[in-house]
């Protein structure tokens, strides 16, 4: 019996009852752990408002996000005045009213940092829901708002305590944006879905055969989704009078809600927004050049709306509709602003790397010009416009580019008057230290690039959102009918996969094969999407990025998935959990294997297809990952009809997207899926568990707390000993901060890091003491805060002592003449501490006077991870700084590491696109910065498929003969193959046979082609040629539609074919 998988989060019943009996107390069951490491981790946040102005107008502050600083300019001023250190995860900085206070929200940490910003200070951590996003005060602010957008909640701060005092449930999906008018509270659902959802077969009446994606509102005979967009919390005397008004909740707005931002002067919020187009589209060719969302505004007047959809208070501002031409689109627009009177509005295009201009008068908005922005160099090839604002003055616009990391500062008064005008901004600033790779700047840029389609509209951005997902089911199959057909009179597939549901790109390279169904081997394989889906343009035709591709694939492996929140912060299971976790690992269920003999721990998978018995048209699919399944919640909801029940966004669990949890997917999935055994009290302890899951990362990786005169004794007993603690375990980095203080001839901030076995942190130079963490608590208690953070593994150098990982401690460069932010400040191709450390000068181009003549070596043996059927992870030291290149078989080298900077001393590396069960022979050819080499070889076996081989189309030989009586038959030869071996025989192909007479399509025999394999593994198809194609030009086209598996024989799975379709000219 070939065993059962639940597709990604087809498991996690996020909403189930407690366990009816207390469990019995149990030892924790052992989980394996994958601990990630790296001395730069992609989380691709999400800014909010990352740019803020100080009370008089005179300066701007910007959040650095990935070099974790502040800077401060004087507005006007192209260069920063100074830089503060930054937590991990800034995505907002605004200045709190009646005060000198910067409060920094931090989606990583979950907490809001408190910065005196006259003294650069951080005073105070305030601990919120996870992952919050926006922040707005009270006119007077006594009060902070700040969205909570993965507990869907708004937090309210009595900022004369600095705690939260209340928290007000927000029913949508991460709620993001905010903004206070008077005395409302507005605050937008960036995950607010579009009223679409999976419909079942229709024919059958099966709801969880998905055989489309629909607009819910549009059947009769059942319940629309709720589809919340805007809501409002009325704000009372006190903040536990702050509620939220149901009935002010309006819909519609929108797929994906960036912001909401109120129009200086009127009631009008504007939300930049996508709109999805997954409903009313069958395939990739239905999507009109290329075109899979729309790019609007939303301008809602609350008074007005009344919860109705497109009421009289709801208007759109279609920006693909009201620009000029296409090559000035305003596409994914991620965020406005206005000038002071609100008569002119600037909307960031993210993808589309320019602002556009509006011009809004009483009827409504006028296009008037855009702005192009300038990055800061060549290479990449765009900036990625997120966010700006107007300066108080309105002289300025200010624009944080996330694509590179860089701001652009827009004189308004030079913008040209003439309509339609076109201005180049001058070329960006970049926002100082940055620890990102070129190579994956230029993949996010290719990745967010609305160039990349023909309709210059949209790109891999706009569903896999910073590099994760819109909640939506697509149909992305294949056919060959026209672009124009509509979709109900779609009639000639190439490859009709159904409806699935958009998957995370997040370190996509440990988790292959790729898609739902496996058929991309190699991430490479994903270039197809730009020729096809998006309909890149080139000078033949479409075509995919090609060489620029391999940028991309190395954005994707970076994508870290942050730490689970649901997750106890000491990362051990305990009841319920616990007993899923055995559950999950032990129990055997009634086909024979385990949940974990598939998803293989710690991923959840081992990258195998397999069939998995519920509906839809890919009955077999790769065995999903399980990290970041809990996600995924939302609400179940009744639908009715072909519908059935699904969540409240539509889309739920499953490849299909068709169920809600964890006991639909087990009662009403195809086939007798309660077969597994299971009891109820074990489907609620395996939820549990898989609600838990972990990431990857330990939620120690995120930690921020900060001791104070008024907290240091409890804060050391309790939040200090935890971080030491796991730290101390491996599962993170800890690191302190404080200051400024005077240092040398100014004043810097103190920063150390934490030395496992030692008890001690080492701070910044060599001339400074290992510092114990009672003597850091003693500052605090003393009146000096401090802040503590924990990182995931070999981030803490880096971010604490070591900024460019040159050897030379940050406090150390200045003595030298060297700059923290360059490892090699005079080009020699040696690392400034290098050339300290044998006796030359980081200034001098000297590289042939360094006296290293010994090659770099292992400080051990290479430590394996983990293994997949087509991956392998493993860690390794040096004892000096090396650069890398990886190889295994005597073949040409597949990566080099690291990428920025050009050596380490520290390694944790992910090989893919292997074969299952396979001894592989790896190459470490290590190299130090004076040349000298050597080479290590390892060892490592992939991992066996558990199921055996599915078998698959290995080829399909097919041709014409023509016979003296101008009689024509078409023969072809479909070989199938298992393994490196042949098949049992008997399995049955069914294929069709169109005639493609330039583009003109007809089925040529209406009945199936059908025949039995034999025992050389190949079927043999014929058909003869109706007489009128003898004259017909044109080409024959055959599809094979299905392989038909012999009782107890092994599974067929289209994933896994190298082909399924052939053509032979007439």
């Amino acid at each position: 019996m070939h065993p059962l998988i639940l597709s990604l989060g087809a498991l996690v019943p996020l909403w189930s009852p407690a366990v009816s009996t207390a469990p019995a107390a149990q030892n924790p069951v052992d989980v394996p752990f994958d601990d990630q490491a790296g001395r730069w981790m992609n989380f691709e946040l999400p800014p909010q408002d990352p740019i803020c102005f100080s009370h008089d107008g005179g300066w701007v502050w910007v959040a650095n996000q990935v070099g974790r600083q502040l800077q401060r300019f004087r507005i006007g001023h192209a260069g920063p005045e100074y830089s503060l250190p930054l937590s991990p995860g800034v995505v907002a900085v605004v200045a709190r009213p009646e005060s000198e206070e910067l409060w920094l929200v931090d989606h990583l940490t979950s907490s809001v940092g408190v910065m005196e910003g006259a003294t650069g200070t951080l005073e105070r951590t305030i601990r919120v829901g996870n992952a919050p996003q926006g922040l707005v005060f009270s006119g007077d602010g006594t009060r902070a708002w700040v969205t909570c957008s993965s507990d869907n909640r708004v937090d309210v701060i009595d900022t004369a305590t600095y705690e939260v005092v209340h928290s007000i449930p927000v029913p949508g999906r991460e709620p993001r944006g905010i903004a206070r008018v008077g005395s409302d509270l507005f605050v937008a659902s960036f995950l607010s879905g579009n009223g679409t959802a999976p419909m079942g077969n229709p024919e059958t009446s099966d709801p969880d055969d998905a055989r489309s994606v629909e607009v819910v509102g549009e059947h009769d005979q059942v319940t629309p989704l709720p589809d919340r967009d805007l809501f409002t919390i009325r704000l009372g005397a006190t903040a536990a009078d702050d509620a939220l008004d149901p009935g002010a909740t309006i819909r519609g707005v929108g797929t994906l809600l960036y912001d909401v931002v109120q129009r200086p002067g009127t009631d009008e919020l504007w939300i930049p927004h996508t709109e999805a187009l997954n409903a009313g589209h069958r395939g990739e060719v239905s999507f009109i050049e290329g075109q899979v969302v729309r790019n609007r505004i939303a301008v809602v007047r609350p008074q007005l709306a009344g919860g109705a959809l497109g009421g009289v208070g709801v208007s759109f501002i279609d920006l693909d509709v009201l620009a000029p031409n296409p090559d000035v689109r305003c596409a994914e627009p991620t965020d406005v602003a206005f000038s002071r009177t609100g008569d002119r509005a600037f909307v960031c295009g993210y993808g589309s790397n320019s602002v556009a201009v509006l011009d809004v008068g009483p009827d409504g908005a006028t296009w008037a010009g855009s702005i192009r922005i300038q990055a800061t160099t060549l290479y990449p090839d765009g900036a990625g416009p997120r966010n700006c604002v107007v300066s108080p003055d309105g002289h300025w616009l200010y624009v944080f580019n996330k694509g590179e990391n860089s701001l652009s500062r827009v004189p308004l008064d030079l913008l040209p008057a003439q309509p339609n005008f076109r201005y180049e901004a001058p070329i960006a600033r970049a926002l100082g230290w940055d620890p990102t790779p070129v190579d994956i700047v230029q993949g996010r840029i290719h990745f967010i690039r609305t160039a990349n389609s023909l309709s210059r509209t949209s790109s891999c951005n706009s569903c896999h959102v910073d590099g994760h997902l819109d909640g939506l089911a697509w149909n992305l199959g294949l056919f060959m009918d026209p672009e124009i057909t509509p979709p109900e009179e779609m009639a000639f597939p190439l490859d009709d996969k159904g409806p699935m549901v958009t998957q995370s790109v997040r370190r996509l390279k440990e988790i292959g094969p790729y898609h739902w169904r496996g058929e991309r081997k190699e991430l490479a394989d994903f270039d197809v999407a730009f020729p096809g889906l998006l309909e890149r343009p080139g000078e033949d035709g479409p075509e995919g990025i090609r060489q620029n591709f391999p940028y991309i694939a190395q954005y994707m492996e970076t994508l870290a998935i942050p730490p689970n929140p649901h997750q106890s912060r000491n990362r051990r299971y305990v009841g319920t959990e616990n007993l899923g976790a055995n559950v999950f690992m032990n129990r055997v269920l009634s086909n024979g294997v385990a949940c974990a003999t598939c998803h293989v721990l710690p991923l959840g998978t081992a990258g195998e297809i397999v069939e998995h018995g519920g509906g839809g048209l890919a009955p077999a699919t790769a065995v999903p990952s399980l990290r970041g399944v809990s996600a995924k919640g939302a609400a179940a909801f009744d639908v009715g009809g072909d519908f059935g029940t699904r969540t409240e966004l539509g889309a739920g669990w499953g490849h299909g997207g068709v169920w809600p949890d964890l006991e639909a997917a087990l009662a009403h999935g195809a086939g007798d899926l309660r077969s597994l055994g299971l009891t109820p009290d074990e489907r609620i302890q395996l939820g549990h568990f898989l609600k838990v899951f972990d990431t990857g990362l330990a939620p120690s990786t995120v930690f921020q707390g900060t001791a104070h005169a008024a907290n240091a004794a409890p804060f050391a007993a309790v939040e200090l000993a935890y971080l030491l603690g796991e730290a101390e375990a491996g599962h993170c980095d800890a690191t302190f901060s404080y200051g400024p203080v005077p240092w040398g001839n100014g004043e810097r901030h103190m920063m150390g890091v934490y030395r496992p076995g030692t008890g001690s942190f080492q701070q910044a130079s060599i001339s400074l003491d290992r510092i114990l963490p009672a003597e850091l608590i003693a500052l605090a208690a003393g009146g000096q805060p401090v802040t503590f953070y924990g990182l995931p593994r070999l981030m803490g150098r880096p971010t604490a002592i070591d900024r460019d990982l040159d050897l030379l401690l940050d406090l150390d460069e200045s003595a030298w003449g060297t700059a923290e932010g360059n490892n090699d400040c005079d080009g020699d191709k040696l690392p400034d501490g290098y050339e300290v450390l044998w006796g030359t000068d980081p200034l001098v181009i000297d590289a042939n006077l360094c006296l290293d003549q010994t090659p770099p070596e292992l400080l051990g043996p290479v430590r394996i991870i983990y293994t997949t059927t087509n991956a392998v992870k493993f860690e390794y030291e040096t004892d000096e700084p090396t650069r890398v290149l990886i190889s295994y078989d005597d073949g040409p080298p597949v990566m080099r590491e690291p990428l920025k900077p050009k050596q380490g001393v520290a390694f944790s590396t992910v090989i893919s696109e292997l074969e299952p069960d396979r001894h592989y022979v790896f190459h470490l050819d290590m190299e130090d910065p004076k040349g000298n080499q050597r080479v290590v070889d390892f060892d490592v076996k992939t991992r066996p498929l558990a199921f055996g081989a599915p078998v698959r189309i290995e080829k399909i030989d097919m041709f014409v003969l023509r016979s003296a009586a101008a009689r024509m038959l078409m023969r072809a030869r479909v070989q199938l193959a298992r393994g490196e071996g042949l098949p049992e025989e008997g399995y049955v192909l069914e294929a069709v046979l169109y005639h493609d007479i330039g583009g003109q399509l007809k089925l040529v025999s209406s009945e199936l082609l059908s025949s039995p394999s034999g025992a050389d593994g190949s079927a043999r198809l014929q058909l003869v040629l109706p007489p009128g194609l003898a004259v017909a030009p044109g080409t024959l086209e055959l599809v094979v539609r299905e392989v038909r598996v012999p009782p107890g024989a092994a599974p067929h799975v289209r994933g896994a074919d190298e082909v399924f379709t052939a053509a032979a000219p007439l």
